[in-house]
C-alpha cells in the first residue's frame, strides 16, 4: 500500500483581483485538495503516466467549500499512477470587437432577444422586433438574414405552402443548433417550433399534440433532446428528433417539482437543467429523469440565464452580470472592465471559448476574449511499501 503522508503543494496565481492558494494531501486511495483562501478556482486533475482514455477530473471550488476529495484511479490493467498533474485555471475576459446598431437594415437590430452559435462558429441573433434571424461570422461580419413577419393561421405546412412563407415568424424568441445541420427557432405568437437549414430554408414545424402556448427559450442537451419553455403553461417540454414529447418538467404549482413563473433555462456543464423561476424568485436545478435536485433563491429580478465555455452560469441583470459555479455559488466577476455589462440579455460562446454578449442599449454584439492563467504542478506519489 502507499505511504500515508502529507504533501504541501502551494499555488499562487495572480490575475487581476484573483489570488488563490491550495494545499494537497495524499492518502492511500485518494488525495485531498485544501483551499486556504476564500476565492474561487477551477482545478483540472490529470494522471500523465497511465491511460484513462482521455478522461480527466474538473473540479470547482464553491465559495464556502474548502476541501475536494479526488479518488486515485487505475487503468484497465489495474495500474495506479505514479504522479499527478494539477492545473489551476483562472479566466478573465476582455472586450475586443463589436457589431450591430439600431434599425431594420442589413446587420441592424430592433429588439434582439437571443444569441446562439452553431458547430461551425456562426452566430445567430434572434431579432424579435424585426421578426428575423441574423447570421454573423465569429469575427462579427454580417452574413445574411432570414425570416419575416408571418401569421401561420392554418398551422400546417401542407395546407398553406403556396400562400405564405413558412420560414416567417411572429415574435421569434430563441434558437438552438440541432444535430443534423439544422437549427430550431421558437416562434412565440405562432405557437410553434420551426426547423430551418443553415441557409434559413424551411424544413418543418413542430407542434406537440397538446400544443405550445407562447414557446420562448429553447435549448438542447447532450442526448439531442430539445427543451422548450412553454411559457404560459409554466413548463418545459422535451421533444425527441421526431418532434414527439418524451417528458415534461414543471407545470404550475408551489411544490419543489413545479414552477410558478419560469422565464429562462439552460443546461449546465453536467447536463442538468437550470431554470430561472421569477415566481420565487430562484434558480432550480433538475437532474436525471427530470428530478428536482436543489434550488438557490435570488434577491432581485434578473433578465435571464446563460453560460460560458468554462461551465459558469451567468445571471443577467439590467446593469451587470453575475457569474456562478454549476452549484450556483457566486464567483468574482471575471471581466477586466465592467463598463460594457449593462443591458446584456443573452450570451453564447464559440469553439475558441470566446464569449459573445447581446446588448439592447446600445443595440450591439460584443466579443469578449478569455485570458487564461494556468499554473501547472506535477507531484510524484510516494513509493509503495513492501
Amino acid at each position: 500500500m502507499r505511504h500515508l503522508f502529507l504533501v504541501l503543494l502551494l499555488f499562487q496565481v495572480v490575475s487581476a483581483e484573483i489570488k488563490t492558494s491550495i494545499q494537497l494531501e495524499e492518502t492511500s486511495s485518494f488525495f485531498r485538495i485544501h483551499k486556504t483562501t476564500p476565492e474561487w478556482g477551477k482545478i483540472i486533475i490529470k494522471f500523465p503516466d497511465i491511460n484513462l482514455g482521455g478522461l480527466e477530473n474538473q473540479s470547482y471550488f464553491p465559495a464556502e467549500q474548502t476541501t475536494l476529495e479526488i479518488p486515485i484511479p487505475t487503468d484497465r490493467d489495474g495500474q495506479i499512477p505514479q504522479s499527478v498533474e494539477i492545473q489551476q485555471i483562472q479566466v478573465r475576459y476582455r472586450s475586443r470587437s463589436r457589431a450591430g446598431s439600431f434599425g431594420s437594415g442589413p446587420g441592424q437590430l430592433r429588439d434582439p432577444v437571443a444569441i446562439k452559435a452553431d458547430p461551425f462558429d456562426h452566430l445567430y441573433v434572434v431579432d424579435s422586433g424585426n421578426d428575423q434571424v441574423l447570421k454573423y461570422s465569429r469575427d462579427l461580419r454580417f452574413l445574411q438574414k432570414f425570416g419575416s413577419f408571418n401569421v401561420d393561421s392554418s398551422r400546417s405546412f401542407e395546407d398553406d405552402f403556396s400562400s405564405i412563407e413558412e420560414a416567417g415568424f411572429d415574435q421569434p424568441m430563441d434558437l438552438v443548433a440541432g444535430p443534423n445541420l439544422t437549427f430550431f427557432v421558437s416562434d412565440r405568437n405562432n405557437h410553434r417550433l420551426v426547423e430551418l437549414d443553415l441557409q434559413g430554408r424551411f424544413v418543418r414545424e413542430l407542434i406537440p399534440h397538446d400544443s405550445f402556448d407562447e414557446p420562448t427559450t429553447i435549448d438542447m442537451n447532450s442526448r439531442n433532446e430539445i427543451g422548450i419553455l412553454d411559457s404560459q403553461n409554466e413548463r418545459i417540454l422535451f421533444l425527441n428528433s421526431f418532434g414527439q414529447v418524451i417528458y415534461t418538467v414543471g407545470g404550475y404549482g408551489k411544490s419543489k417539482d413545479h414552477l410558478q413563473k419560469p422565464i429562462d433555462f439552460i443546461f449546465n456543464n453536467r447536463d442538468e437543467l437550470a431554470i430561472l423561476d421569477l415566481g420565487l424568485p430562484a434558480i432550480k436545478i433538475f437532474g436525471e429523469n427530470s428530478r428536482f435536485k436543489t434550488q438557490t433563491k435570488i434577491n432581485t429580478t434578473p433578465l435571464g440565464l446563460s453560460k460560458d465555455s468554462f461551465g459558469h452560469i451567468i445571471l443577467h441583470y439590467p446593469k451587470t452580470l453575475i457569474f456562478m459555479t454549476p452549484d450556483l455559488k457566486p464567483i468574482p466577476n471575471p471581466f477586466q472592465s465592467r463598463e460594457n455589462l449593462a443591458s446584456i440579455v443573452d450570451t453564447t460562446f464559440t469553439a475558441n471559448q470566446h464569449l459573445y454578449a447581446l446588448r439592447t442599449d446600445p443595440m450591439e454584439i460584443i466579443e469578449f476574449v478569455p485570458i487564461l492563467t494556468i499554473d501547472r504542478k506535477i507531484l510524484k506519489f510516494s513509493e509503495p511499501s513492501d
